[in-house]
């Protein structure tokens, strides 16, 4: 999925588009444009259409995403803290 605003450099996967940034963000994982642009083509589509909803998703996807950097970067494995996403999963109130 690709956002209307960023359809101008999105397409090409040279920028890392917004789904895979949320993604990436849901699986703790802080990804460089440089990391970025050492993965191929195809690897980068992966990134961006592979779900990642639920908890063995997260999984394979933060487990590929690590494969990925470890073949292809000359950078280190940059985590991020992982989202608290319970309040959010909560309808009856909005979170604090």
């Amino acid at each position: 999925m690709i956002f209307d605003f960023e359809s101008d450099f999105a397409g090409s996967l040279r920028c890392i588009p917004m789904i895979a940034r949320q993604k990436l963000d849901i699986v703790g994982i802080k990804l460089s444009l440089r990391q970025w642009s050492r993965f191929s083509r195809e690897e980068r589509g992966q990134l961006s259409e592979l779900p990642c909803d639920i908890a063995k998703e997260q999984d394979i996807y933060r487990t590929f995403v690590t494969q990925l950097i470890d073949t292809r970067s000359d950078e280190p494995l940059r985590p991020l803290p992982t989202p608290q996403l319970e309040d959010w999963q909560d309808s009856d109130r909005m979170p604090e």
